[in-house]
């Protein structure tokens, strides 16, 4: 298995302009309702060199944040019907990524 590699802690101005650097960024949004995870990562056409993703706290993100994360690029996509904690849903997200990718 591959350890994924976890950035340092940044600022939420850092943060936004660090995505840039990122194949795909996977903004694991709480009121996406029409784009899962699951059919995003089956309609690319192949494994991004790097993607991030970003998981808000518990109560989810605001609106002026979740605008600034789009306004970055980031992809918004859900998790499914479920609402995860933050500690399980980072967790939830590799296992996804790791079985679709067949890492």
């Amino acid at each position: 298995g591959s350890i994924p590699p976890v950035a340092p802690a940044l600022d939420w101005e850092e943060l936004l302009l660090a995505l840039k650097e990122y194949e795909l960024v996977l903004f694991i949004y709480e009121n996406e309702e029409k784009n899962t995870l699951k059919k995003l990562l089956r309609s690319l056409s192949g494994k991004p060199s790097q993607t991030a993703v970003l998981i808000g706290p518990e109560g989810g993100f605001s609106d002026s944040e979740a605008e600034a994360v789009l306004a970055a690029g980031g992809r918004p996509v859900s998790l499914g019907s479920a609402i995860l904690r933050t500690e399980t849903a980072g967790l939830a997200v590799l296992a996804m990524l790791k079985y679709e990718w067949e890492l």
